[in-house]
């Protein structure tokens, strides 16, 4: 019988680099590393590793990540923790101006022992706190993994406890809690027109450096947190849009990537409309699939005829996901299906429509999440890669038919991707459709879930080939986030990742780990 390993691949040991470029592997591939090598950005070297504590809006607090007093005794039982703060430039061209401190978490194993330095970690956004992602990566990693690493987290600038975006008064965000009906004739400019006012009263508050949020200038930052921690490399661990902060800086930094996995793929580099798209489609064929799953256990109590329901509610302008919050969230989270298709199907069935949220009690995203999510976001997008009114009310015609359960829902969704970023100031460095060229880097493994709601598994190939250095890793595993997140914790993935971390084993071309693994 044909072990996990030998059905993932065989290993790579970096020493085996020069092997692997003549062409000994089967595994074919356009590999950078056997190319000229390309000019990386100059570092920027930033005074000694300071270790203080987190005053930002959002408090550094360990207790959140665990589910109960006893699991967090237990881990600080086998980890120290320590935070520190690595102040960098706000224009990296003018490296003596302006500073922001950036915060960031180290867990590190009390066994620790043939250290491979840090791995930085993002658990995507862009938005999230990455300081607690350090102590559930370490508490959730195989002990084989978790001796060998510092677990870094860190707050993004424009997050969290690394200089919060402070953009939005009331009134801004009572607009993205409550966007516009862009079905109705002319609200597209309305809205736009909205938005422009919103976002020039945010650049009288923040100022210049409103230009310079971007990801590229975050892979910048991650540049400075290697030279402050001593580090010749780094590895990396990024989910969701921590994949695309994980390419820029393979991009801009491929020699100073010692291995990469990025889990649950999205491409930044795309014109705003194309990636807005992109997701609604996957959202609508998500809910299908969901819908099919939850139809094949009738003990959930969803009714038969779910989807005309929800095709009618949407046609009525009552649309699920908009009374839900992060009902997508849910709906890429495959632990969540059994609870969201009963609590469906309560809300499908009661007789005064949907009063209330379905999936029961859910994460909300703070305030400040949608601050900083929308300042980069837009930061990453170029002016002329903007969307327009004009095309915004051509969606709003189109949608509806040709996703009939979420295109109205994704259209009038807290919008600031399609039409928030007008009146805000011209990006010092948007995305740019090379900024994904990794020639240069390791190896890069790239992990995607074939039936993911909130990154399609059919964008994954187009991400591996952008990068040029990406090996792929599906799984047929349901939902958004793979590694760490399987029921087997030493099951085909995870323990394909761990290999990788560890001494960089590559799997198979065309490899697919199991749904229970």
């Amino acid at each position: 019988m044909t072990s996990d390993r030998e059905r993932l691949g065989r290993r790579l040991p970096w020493r085996a680099a020069l092997r692997w470029c003549a062409g000994v592997l089967v595994l074919v591939l356009s590999v950078s590393g056997c190319s000229r090598p390309r000019p990386q950005a100059p570092a920027f070297r930033p005074g000694p590793l300071a270790w203080g504590t987190c005053d930002g809006k959002q408090s550094f607090d360990d207790e959140l990540v665990f589910g109960s007093q006893e699991d967090r005794q237990d881990f600080h039982q086998r980890f120290t923790v320590s935070r520190g703060v690595v102040e960098v430039p706000v224009d990296y061209d003018r490296p003596e101006g302006e500073k922001i401190a950036l915060t960031l978490v180290r867990a590190r194993s009390k066994k620790a022992h043939d250290s491979l330095g840090p791995l930085l970690l993002s658990p995507g956004g862009p938005g999230a706190s990455g300081l607690s992602t350090a102590l559930r990566v370490a508490r959730s990693a195989a002990e084989r993994v978790s001796e060998r690493f510092d677990f870094i987290g860190f707050d993004q600038r424009g997050i969290g406890c690394s200089d919060q975006v402070d953009c939005w008064a009331k009134d801004a965000q009572r607009r993205v809690d409550d966007p516009p009906d862009l079905r109705i004739p002319g609200a597209a400019e309305e809205a736009m027109a909205e938005y422009r006012t919103i976002n020039q009263r945010c650049a009288e508050r923040v100022g210049p450096k409103l230009a310079h949020y971007s990801t590229y200038e975050a892979a910048r930052d991650m540049e400075s947190i290697r030279v402050a921690l001593g580090a010749d490399r780094i590895t990396y661990l990024g989910y969701s849009y921590g994949t695309f902060l994980g390419a820029v800086y393979a991009h801009v930094y491929p020699r100073s990537l010692r291995a990469a996995v990025l889990d649950s793929p999205t491409d930044n580099t795309h014109p705003a409309t194309q990636r807005w798209e992109d997701s609604v489609r996957g959202w609508e064929e998500g809910l299908s699939e969901f819908l099919d799953w939850a139809a094949s256990r009738p003990d959930l109590g969803l009714p038969p005829d779910a989807r005309e329901r929800l095709v009618g509610l949407a046609e009525q302008g009552d649309n699920v996901g908009l009374r839900v919050p992060d009902f997508f969230g849910k709906l890429g989270s495959y632990p969540n299906w059994p609870q969201l298709a009963k609590d469906l199907g309560d809300f499908l069935s009661s007789a005064a429509g949907p009063p209330n949220a379905p999936g029961g009690a859910s994460w909300s995203a703070p305030d400040d999440f949608w601050e900083s999510n929308h300042v980069i976001d837009c930061d990453d997008i170029a002016p002329g890669a903007r969307a327009d009114g004009q095309t915004v009310a051509r969606f709003a015609e189109e949608w509806p038919r040709r996703y009939p359960m979420l295109g109205s829902d994704s259209l009038n969704w807290p919008n600031t991707t399609l039409l928030g970023c007008v009146g805000l100031p011209d990006p010092a460095h948007p995305a740019a459709p090379d900024m994904m060229d990794a020639t240069g880097s390791p190896p890069i493994l790239v992990v995607s879930g074939m039936h993911d709601v909130l990154t399609p598994h059919r964008l994954a190939e187009p991400f591996v080939a952008a990068l040029r250095t990406g090996v792929l890793l599906s799984t047929q595993r349901p939902g958004h986030g793979q590694y760490l997140h399987q029921e087997k914790a030493d099951g085909c993935l995870n323990t394909a990742v761990d290999d990788y971390l560890l001494d960089g084993a590559l799997p198979a071309r065309g490899a697919v780990c199991p749904l229970d693994g």
